[in-house]
């Protein structure tokens, strides 16, 4: 167990006062999420659950601040991962409690807008009305939230028809590490410096990287510039939150 730092209590009180978030950081709540599907027991600092996209923007520009750089801020959807990846001593980001709305589904594009903290049995739930469905299908389907299937490049036992996470993600809308907001289809001059460097090292890539089913051990740049199309949503998959926050993600 780990007690505050004087800069961790100030940055959870600008985030009580500047947020709608909730903010716990009893030993009760710590404990809880000190655990998740894995074998391992970290206890974190604090437990940030917030309640719109604006709250994740106004956090991640905070932490951005030169006296917040050492508070280290974890993403956590159901915490059915196996090895560990929502476990941290420093503040975890709870986006499963609120962040877990469900928008319109579009019949004639077969695509529908969730935030990350939806349930996929829950979407999947939802989906059965329209005589579709959002095909990864995860043994952890009754927990396992839609941001962390991103973070995690999902693909479970249906992967062989229906793919992995990041073939059913039409965009995303990001929190990106400096608090400025990001959206996959609106091309911008992050993607100009995004798609430069996938295409300069795309010849060593396609040299040296080997054929892989799931890209989780890097980033996936081969798949995010193909040597023909740019498609930014592959190198957020399975970055497992280390380049960015998902506030949204339009499923097809």
């Amino acid at each position: 167990m780990h007690p505050q730092s004087r800069i961790t209590e100030q940055f959870i009180h600008d985030v009580r006062v500047t947020t709608r978030a909730d903010v716990r950081d009893d030993i009760a709540t710590k404990q809880i999420f000190a655990t998740d599907n894995s074998i391992w027991q970290v206890q974190p600092s604090a437990i940030i659950a917030p309640r719109s996209a604006s709250d994740v923007v106004k956090i991640v520009r905070l932490l951005a601040e030169e006296r917040y750089r050492t508070i280290a801020l974890t993403p956590r959807g159901g915490g059915t991962s196996t090895a560990g990846q929502t476990l941290t001593d420093g503040v975890v980001l709870d986006c499963k409690r609120h962040l877990n709305n469900i928008g319109a589904y579009d019949p004639e594009s077969k695509t529908i807008e969730v935030e990350p903290g939806v349930v996929l049995s829950t979407i999947n739930a939802h989906l059965k009305q329209f005589g579709v469905m959002f095909g990864p299908t995860v043994a952890t389907a009754t927990r396992a939230t839609i941001g962390g299937m991103i973070g995690n490049d999902s693909a479970g036992k249906g992967s062989a028809r229906y793919g992995k996470t990041s073939g059913s993600i039409k965009d995303l809308s990001m929190v990106l590490p400096n608090g400025s907001t990001y959206n996959t289809s609106d091309a911008c001059g992050f993607d100009a410096t995004l798609q430069s460097i996938c295409v300069s090292v795309h010849d060593e890539l396609a040299k040296h990287w080997p054929t892989l089913p799931r890209y989780v051990s890097g980033y996936n740049l081969p798949m995010t510039w193909n040597g023909e199309k740019y498609q930014p949503q592959y190198l957020f998959c399975g970055a497992e939150g280390t380049l960015g926050i998902v506030t949204s993600a339009t499923l097809q």
